[in-house]
């Protein structure tokens, strides 16, 4: 069975959508409370937001938001953005977050990601977005950071290795160049893990 979760991203306060993560290319859709309301009026059965701010520059004003969010739908919320020590992510929960997605975490502080993952059983995401990268040896997948602005040197399967045996909610992984551009998600990459889900 498939399950679809709508993705609203918010920036500054308003929801937004960015073409292949590019932060000067953006669209702007307005309230992400209103947003949230629409997509679960409409059968949504789980919510994944995602504070660009804070995926980012690792600070934002944006957790009032997603507090009201969470407040206003009757369904879970997994949230992602800037977690980076477990002050954020206790914030997130503290907020009602049903979930919290590590994206950054997962390359810079795997053992940060395993202690939540232990703390939290069940309630936290990997957040494995990847550019392609032509190398000698073909096309590498390479984990994008903070707010996909750097670049690492960690595969996705690598990566998804890394964590195996690791208690996780699930695993979403986003192919950036295809990113916003509607044209669906890159299914070559994601693994055959039940719970590993592709962002568009």
């Amino acid at each position: 069975m498939m399950r679809c979760i709508p993705a609203i991203d918010i920036r500054a306060g308003r929801a937004v959508r960015l073409l292949r993560g590019d932060f000067a290319n953006e669209t702007v859709y307005g309230d992400p409370v209103e947003q949230a309301r629409r997509y679960v009026e409409d059968g949504a059965s789980m919510l994944h937001i995602v504070d660009l701010d804070a995926a980012r520059d690792g600070v934002s004003d944006n957790l009032e938001i997603v507090h009201q969010i969470i407040a206003k739908v009757d369904v879970p919320v997994q949230v992602g953005g800037g977690v980076r020590d477990t002050v954020r992510a206790k914030a997130l929960f503290d907020v009602g977050a049903a979930r919290v997605v590590l994206g950054t975490a997962v390359v810079e502080d795997p053992e940060l990601v395993a202690n939540l993952a232990s703390l939290h059983p069940g309630q936290i995401v990997l957040g494995l977005d990847y550019r392609e990268v032509q190398s000698s040896s073909g096309i590498l997948r390479l984990i994008a950071v903070r707010g996909w602005e750097e670049k690492s040197e960690l595969e996705l399967k690598a990566a998804l290795e890394r964590f195996r045996g690791i208690d996780v909610a699930a695993v979403v992984v986003t192919g950036i160049a295809k990113d916003g551009t509607m044209a669906g998600p890159d299914l070559g990459a994601v693994c055959s893990r039940s719970n590993t889900a592709p962002r568009q």
